[in-house]
């Protein structure tokens, strides 16, 4: 009955019409639980098999507590994290990759209940929890276990253990049985306040129309390009006057739709300013100004107003007479120049006018490249990333931060592999940027 009972309290929580917000984490993978999304209280049930959301939720649940331990004078809406098999879930998170949730997940249990969070964690034997968590756990119930060690974790006597009956418990604390009520149902209406957000997968492909345009917010350059891995809220680089944008990555890992996605952005801010593209080896889909050489346009760059200049395959391009070079590391106002490029070419390429870029650290690797390929942007990358790479999905780093992010594409009809369907953003379109001075 503790998977049943784990029910009955989310119900309870619910109904106890104070917005409780309810998670559930299913390490057992009963289907029970799902009766909680009945309510719009209940942000989701999670389970093991979806790695990604799980991540998401632990990440997202260990920021808000952060949040609230930060300033612990602001108003605390419960959260209630309902955790069935936690010693399973717990488990299957002991790996090198997910080190950082793991021990996340021991922090919530930990320091949650001084700061509105209440976890409730159902384990199979009592003897699989560890001793650091019983010790958080005021609350102990024990129901009907066949191993009399499992009891005596507890303090209960094996002759105190209660019944083979579903929902017959020991109050430990108290030494009081009790029979609890099952087959309860959440109520559709959890009182007044913000529903949760739900958890979800990051979307494989986003069309660029979902996203708000490019602007100039205090002088400064603003360009959404994606959705953040973390929240599901739009990512936007922050791009300083003067200071430009470097993209790497290897081939067909979404390094020239990324440069797109940042050309069309500063299109948006500057409607009617001056832009050209230098693509040495293929005409960039969508764009009628593209350029073999970068000697067909440097002559006709205007001296004042907004100038974009986008170079793609970067290691292919020579700034004859260093003149490009020149201009990005003249921090001229107005001047914005986008390159991208492969990391190993353009890293062992001396004197490379790419260098002059590289020095804003404003830019964005693709998840396809190394985590050593960071350094070209002043950034130490994660060896190893919280979902398999695909093309689109990348870095966004300024200023020696990195953000993971799915980018958006100006057509989602042929970029993703395997899929042709276009999904809105979602999260209600807040931007959050990177690069703020």
């Amino acid at each position: 009955g503790t998977t049943s009972t784990l029910v009955l309290l989310g119900s309870a929580a619910i109904a106890a019409g104070d917005s409780c917000h309810v998670w559930v984490i299913d390490g057992r993978g009963d289907r029970s639980l799902d009766v909680l999304l009945r309510s719009p209280w209940c942000g989701g049930v999670v389970r093991l098999h979806e790695r990604e959301r799980l991540i998401r939720l632990i990440n997202r649940l260990g920021r808000e507590l952060a949040a609230r331990i930060a300033d612990p004078h602001t108003s605390l809406q419960p959260i209630a994290v309902l955790v069935d098999g936690f010693e399973l879930v717990r488990a299957s998170l002991d790996e090198v990759e997910t080190t950082g949730e793991f021990e996340m997940l021991d922090t919530i249990v930990a320091l949650g209940a001084s700061h509105g969070i209440t976890v409730v964690a159902a384990f199979d034997r009592a003897a699989a929890v560890p001793s650091a968590v019983l010790a958080r756990c005021a609350e102990r119930w024990l129901f009907h276990v066949t191993d009399p060690l499992d009891a005596a974790t507890l303090g209960v006597a094996a002759q105190d253990v209660p019944s083979a009956r579903p929902g017959r418990i020991v109050i430990t604390t108290s030494g009081l049985e009790a029979q609890l009520v099952l087959g309860a149902a959440p109520p559709l209406d959890g009182g007044g306040g913000e529903l949760p957000r739900p958890v979800g997968a990051l979307p494989v492909a986003i069309a660029s129309s979902t996203l708000p345009p490019g602007v100039y917010r205090h002088g400064d350059l603003v360009l959404p390009v994606g959705v953040r891995f973390e929240d599901d809220q739009i990512c936007a680089l922050r791009v300083p006057d003067g200071e430009h944008v470097l993209i790497i990555g290897p081939a067909r890992s979404g390094r020239s739709s990324a440069l797109r996605r940042i050309v069309e952005s500063w299109r948006q801010a500057n409607p009617g300013g001056w832009s050209r593209i230098v693509a040495p080896r293929r005409i960039s889909a969508g764009y009628d100004d593209v350029h073999r050489s970068l000697a067909e346009v440097i002559g006709d760059i205007p001296e004042s107003g907004p100038v974009l200049l986008a170079v793609d395959d970067a290691e292919l391009v020579e700034d004859v007479d260093a003149v490009l070079a020149g201009l990005a590391g003249s921090r001229r106002h107005g001047l914005f120049v986008a390159c991208a490029g492969k990391p190993d070419s353009l890293r062992h390429t001396y004197g490379h006018w790419s260098a002059v870029v590289r020095r804003s650290r404003l830019g964005i690797v693709t998840a396809a490249a190394t985590d050593l390929d960071g350094d070209l942007l002043g950034v130490t990358l994660p060896r190893r990333l919280p979902i398999a790479a695909r093309p689109g999905l990348s870095w966004v780093v300024a200023d020696g931060v990195a953000v993971l992010a799915q980018l958006a594409v100006e057509s989602t009809d042929h970029v993703v592999a395997g899929t042709d369907r276009q999904i809105d953003v979602p999260g209600g379109g807040e931007t959050s940027e990177i690069g703020v001075p």
